[in-house]
């Protein structure tokens, strides 16, 4: 399967920009989200779906047409 890009997104509380990849966790059977910000991009963020969209603005990738 191929790999998401990534997204550009927004952090709410930090107001930080970074990219965000949607990876599949084969021991836990879901999808979840790596987040890495620009400014310390070897920090790997962690988060579900639910929460990633709770912490983070999506300002790239797929779009509705806006």
């Amino acid at each position: 399967g191929g790999h998401m890009k990534n997204i550009l997104v927004k952090g709410y509380s930090s107001g930080e920009y970074g990219h965000a990849t949607k990876v599949y966790n084969h021991k836990i059977g879901m999808d979840y989200i790596e987040v890495r910000m620009l400014l310390s991009y070897e920090n790997v963020h962690t988060c579900t779906m639910a929460s990633f969209y709770l912490c983070y603005e999506v300002l790239g990738g797929d779009s509705d047409g806006g």
